[in-house]
C-alpha cells in the first residue's frame, strides 16, 4: 500500500496537487474576506480554520515535492558544483576560473567526451565560448593551485561529475558561475573546507537550509500566529516560482530569506538592534534585501522633514546601529577569510556583468520593460554562433536602454506611493512594504520571489492581502500551463507580482495605520 502511494508521487501529480492547494487556499481566504465584510466573521470559523491549517501543511509538504525532492535524489548537484566548489576553492578560482579549471581537471582525469564541441561561459562577458583556450593553456588555471589543492579539486569534481549525466555536466559550465558575495563566503568557505566532498558531507550541508527554514516558520508562528503562518505557507509551497527544483537540496541558498524574514519578525517584537543586524546580514548575502532598509530610511527621512527635527527617533537609532554593527563585522570577517580587500573588487566586477545579463526567468520591472514579442529568445536564437542566445541578450539590453525613461518614471512613482504608505506605519509594516521595492529596483531570478512570504504578515491588517498573495500561486499554475516560452511565463508572473505589490502599497497608504499596526507586540497565540 505504501509503495503504491509512493509511486503516485510523480512530477505531474505533485504539480496537480500544488494547483489544487493554491486554488483551494485562494477560495478559503476569499471566503474569509467576504464574511468579514458582511460583518459575520464567526460564521463557519472552525471549518475555515481547519481547512486553512490542512492546506497550509500540505503546501509545506508540496514544496519538498512530498519528500520525493528532485524525484530521484535530494542533493542539488548543479548548485553544489557552483557554490560548494566555488566557495571551497575561492582563493584559487577567484570569480572567473571555475569553468576554465573544470575543463582542465576533466582533461587530466580522462573525461574528454565531445571536448571539441564543449562550451563554457566566459565570466567576463557571460557569453559562451569554446573551451579550446582553457585546454590549450592549462597552466593559466593550475598556477593558482598548490599540488595538494589541485588534487583535492579534481577529486571533488570527479565525485560531482559521477552523479550526473555527461550532458548535464557540460550544461553546468554554461551557467553563470559562482556569484555569491564575500559575506556568503564566510560560512560557505568554512563549511565546504571541512573535508573532501562525500555523500555524508554534502547531505549534511544540504540539511542546513531546511533547518533554517523550520526556524523561520517558528518565528513567524510565534510572532504573527498560525493563521498568518499558513497564509505564508500557501504562497511558498503552492507556486511554481519558488519550487524545490531550483534551490532545494542546495548549500546555503535560503540563508538570506531566513535572516530577512526573522529580521522583520524581530522588528515586530521591537528587538530593533538585532533586526538591523539580521536584515543587514541578509542584504550582504544577496543585496536586494537592502530594499527593506531603504524603506525604513524613507520613513525616517520623511519623519524628520515633517517634524523639522533632523534627528532619528530612538527606535531608528537602534535599528541603524544594528545595521552598522552588522556591516562592519561581516565585511571585515569576509575580507579576512577571503584573504584581502581585492575580493570585493573582483566580486563587484563580476556582479556588474551578472546584473547586465538578461535571463529568461527574471522577474521585475526591468524584465517587463525589456520584453518585446518580436524579439523573444525563440525568434532570435542563432544556432550558427558559439553562443546562440547572444543576439537575444544584446537586443534585450537595447530595448531596455530605449525604455529607460519609462523605468525611471515608474520607479519614482512607486517611491512616492511607498512614502505615502510607510510614513505613519510601524517599522515592521514599513519593512514588509519595503519588500515590494525588490522587483521594482532589481530584477531577481524567479526563485527569489519567495521574499513575498513577508506580505502574509499583513493578513491581520487586511484579509484581502492574504487572499491576493495566495492568488499569485494560483495564477502561476495557470500561466505555466498556458505559455510555452520562459519569457512569457516569468514576464507574466512579474506583471502579476508587481500589480499585487502596487495594490497593497496603495491600499495601505489609502487606509492609513490601523490598530493592528500600532499595537505593541504581544506573542501571538491564535488559540481561538
Amino acid at each position: 500500500m505504501i509503495e503504491k502511494i509512493w509511486s503516485l508521487i510523480t512530477f505531474r501529480n505533485v504539480g496537480i496537487l500544488k494547483c489544487l492547494i493554491a486554488f483551494s487556499g485562494t477560495v478559503i481566504l476569499l471566503w474569509e474576506v467576504a464574511l468579514e465584510r458582511a460583518g459575520r466573521p464567526e460564521v463557519d470559523k472552525k471549518t475555515r480554520d481547519t481547512l486553512l491549517l490542512i492546506l497550509g501543511l500540505l503546501a509545506a509538504l508540496s514544496w519538498f515535492n512530498l519528500f520525493k525532492f528532485h524525484f530521484g535524489f535530494y542533493i542539488n548537484t548543479w548548485d553544489f558544483y557552483h557554490n560548494y566548489i566555488g566557495a571551497k576553492y575561492s582563493k584559487e578560482l577567484g570569480r572567473s576560473r571555475l569553468y576554465q579549471c573544470t575543463v582542465v581537471a576533466d582533461m587530466e582525469q580522462g573525461f574528454t567526451y565531445r571536448n571539441d564541441e564543449r562550451k563554457i561561459r566566459n565570466p567576463n562577458t557571460n557569453l559562451l565560448e569554446k573551451s579550446d583556450a582553457a585546454l590549450a593553456h592549462p597552466g593559466e588555471c593550475k598556477s593558482h593551485f598548490s599540488q595538494n589543492r589541485w588534487d583535492a579539486f579534481k577529486q571533488d569534481l570527479a565525485w560531482l561529475r559521477n552523479r550526473v549525466t555527461i550532458a548535464d555536466w557540460q550544461d553546468f559550465q554554461e551557467d553563470l558561475g559562482y556569484n555569491s558575495t564575500p559575506v556568503w563566503g564566510i560560512l560557505g568557505t568554512l563549511l565546504s573546507n571541512t573535508g573532501p566532498i562525500t555523500l555524508t558531507q554534502s547531505f549534511l550541508l544540504a540539511l542546513i537550509d531546511p533547518i533554517l527554514l523550520i526556524i523561520m516558520w517558528i518565528f513567524i508562528y510565534r510572532t504573527f500566529g498560525w493563521r498568518v503562518m499558513c497564509v505564508g505557507l500557501l504562497f511558498w509551497g503552492a507556486n511554481f516560482l519558488t519550487w524545490f527544483f531550483s534551490i532545494g537540496g542546495s548549500f546555503l541558498r535560503q540563508d538570506w530569506l531566513v535572516l530577512l524574514i526573522i529580521g522583520i519578525c524581530l522588528l515586530r517584537r521591537e528587538k530593533t538592534v538585532w533586526a538591523g543586524i539580521l536584515i543587514t546580514y541578509s542584504a550582504l548575502l544577496r543585496f536586494f534585501p537592502a530594499c527593506v532598509i531603504i524603506a525604513l530610511v524613507i520613513k525616517a527621512v520623511y519623519k524628520m522633514v515633517r517634524e523639522r527635527k533632523f534627528t532619528l527617533s530612538a527606535q531608528h537609532k537602534r535599528f541603524f546601529a544594528g545595521c552598522l554593527i552588522g556591516f562592519i563585522v561581516l565585511v571585515t570577517a569576509s575580507t579576512v577569510i577571503a584573504g584581502g580587500v581585492g575580493v570585493w573588487s573582483e566580486f563587484t566586477t563580476k556582479i556588474k556583468t551578472h546584473m547586465n545579463t538578461p535571463l529568461t526567468n527574471n522577474i521585475g520591472l526591468k524584465a517587463i520593460l525589456s520584453y518585446d514579442p518580436k524579439s523573444t529568445l525563440g525568434l532570435m536564437i542563432n544556432t550558427s554562433l558559439v553562443d546562440p542566445s547572444g543576439p537575444w541578450m544584446e537586443k534585450h539590453r537595447e530595448i531596455f536602454r530605449h525604455r529607460l525613461p519609462i523605468y525611471i518614471i515608474v520607479v519614482l512613482a512607486f517611491l512616492i506611493l511607498l512614502t505615502r504608505a510607510v510614513k505613519d506605519e510601524e517599522d515592521w509594516v514599513v519593512a514588509t512594504l519595503g519588500l515590494g521595492l525588490i522587483p521594482v529596483l532589481t530584477s531577481p531570478s524567479s526563485y527569489y520571489s519567495c521574499f513575498l512570504i513577508g506580505f502574509a504578515f499583513l493578513w491581520n491588517k487586511n484579509k484581502s492581502y492574504g487572499a491576493g498573495l495566495v492568488a499569485i500561486s494560483a495564477i502561476s499554475c495557470v500561466v505555466q500551463r498556458i505559455f510555452f516560452l520562459y519569457e512569457e511565463i516569468y514576464g507574466s508572473m512579474a506583471f502579476v507580482i508587481l500589480t499585487y505589490i502596487i495594490w497593497v502599497t496603495w491600499s495601505v497608504g489609502r487606509t492609513g495605520p490601523s490598530h493592528t499596526a500600532r499595537a505593541s507586540f504581544k506573542p501571538a497565540s491564535d488559540k481561538s
